[in-house]
């Protein structure tokens, strides 16, 4: 239900960095973007990620608060 992205290069206001999105597998919705400045923290953090979204038992977006 979840994938985790690729590390690729993404601009930002402050010129260029590195990351990745997390999705869903239904229609492929970005749900979250984190960017780094080094293409190895991207993919560090890309990485625990995906390995706390495979071992988890659970997870499931909030809803918004009104």
């Amino acid at each position: 239900m979840w994938e985790v992205g690729n590390v690729v290069s993404v601009q930002i206001p402050k010129g260029f960095g590195y990351g990745f999105n997390v999705t869903t597998d239904r229609g492929k919705r970005p749900l979250v973007l984190f960017v780094y400045e080094t293409k190895e923290e991207a993919e560090a953090a890309r990485g625990q990620i995906a390995a706390a979204i495979e071992r988890a038992l659970l997870v499931q977006p909030f809803a918004p608060v009104m």
